[in-house]
């Protein structure tokens, strides 16, 4: 989807960060090539851990595209998980080619290289672009084993935005700058039709800026959610709110320790015996919503409330599409913010 929803961060320039090149050996051990500029011991622990995760849950298996964009009529995946900690995007790509191509010079290790990942790391939220940047830079790393040559053209997005390709084309972030930073939002099927009416208790958590703990085992299923939640909201401060993927740690739960507002993922289902964590909790695969007892005072809802739940479900329910519905809850948005 393509329709800009007015719900979007604004990202008017490159904020990359940095970027590391991971490898799985045979022996599924991960092995951290390359790093440029660098990365704190703490977070490359983090992401090591998350890393382990991905490669537990298994990666899809995808076809090549030369200039590392997304083919979906041919079927073209990136593998991409993200998480968000200590004002940083996290942008995890395992791409897998199913021809079982391996890293050029690979076979000259002690141990076989078995699959490669790519981290990217920036400080602004664009799922699609800098996944993109991230197959970039893998597919620069498959063709050559060279990690110089991974830093030139890392360098040449940051300073020209732009870099060479094979076969004489060019990967350019133009392409990408005036793509929503998540447009595959779900607001329909997955959010308005699982809960019915219940979804009011998301938009006003939302509305009012509450903190909101969404559980789902499978990592893909619960980033797509938390990243369809802003299409509910006219405000572009949701983005910065979302902390898709945290675990049950004290270095992660520590960002979010003293915020009053976000909307934070965990694929742990004990995290909902957490009461000091959430003043809402959605239970993706049991399609239920719950409020803190310590919140209910503030998630009352008044006759606007129950009218704007009526008309998700009804327009939820007719032939509208996907973009429609998100365009007319956000039309309603601005016509009742008054009375909310």
């Amino acid at each position: 989807m393509s329709t800009t929803t007015g719900n979007e961060e604004e990202v008017d320039t490159l904020k990359l960060s940095s970027c590391h090149l991971v490898e799985v050996l045979a022996d599924d051990s991960l092995l951290w090539t390359w790093s440029y500029p660098h990365l704190s011991p703490q977070l490359r622990t983090i992401c090591t851990s998350k890393c382990n995760v991905i490669l537990s849950q298994g990666v899809k298996s995808v076809r090549e595209e030369e200039d590392g964009t997304t083919d979906k009529e041919g079927g073209f995946m990136m593998q991409g998980k993200n998480f968000h900690l200590d004002n940083l995007w996290f942008y995890v790509v395992f791409p897998v080619r199913p021809n079982g191509a391996k890293v050029s010079g690979s076979d000259n290790k002690a141990v076989p290289v078995k699959m490669v990942g790519v981290i990217v790391v920036a400080a602004n939220f664009h799922k699609e672009m800098y996944e993109s940047v991230g197959n970039v830079l893998y597919l620069t790393y498959m063709k050559t084993g060279d990690a110089s040559l991974v830093l030139q053209q890392f360098l040449s997005l940051v300073v020209e935005g732009n870099c060479s390709l094979p076969k004489k084309k060019v990967f350019t972030l133009d392409d990408h700058w005036l793509s929503a930073p998540y447009d595959n939002h779900q607001i329909k099927g997955e959010i308005i039709l699982r809960f019915g009416l219940e979804t009011i208790l998301i938009y006003t958590a939302l509305q009012k800026r509450k903190r909101i703990v969404v559980y789902h085992y499978d990592i893909d299923v619960l980033s797509n959610f938390t990243f369809s939640l802003p299409a509910l909201s006219n405000s572009p401060e949701v983005w910065k709110a979302i902390y898709p993927w945290i675990d049950l740690n004290e270095y992660e739960l520590e960002f979010t320790k003293n915020n009053d507002f976000y909307i934070m993922g965990c694929t742990v289902a004990g995290v909902e015996s957490n009461l000091d964590l959430f003043d809402l909790f959605v239970n993706i695969p049991a399609a239920e919503i719950s409020v803190a007892p310590h919140a209910r005072e503030h998630i009352s809802m008044n006759k606007t409330h129950k009218e704007m739940a009526t008309f998700m479900v009804q327009l939820a329910s007719s032939e509208t599409t996907e973009d429609e519905v998100v365009a007319s809850i956000l039309k309603r948005n601005e016509e009742i913010k008054d009375k909310l």
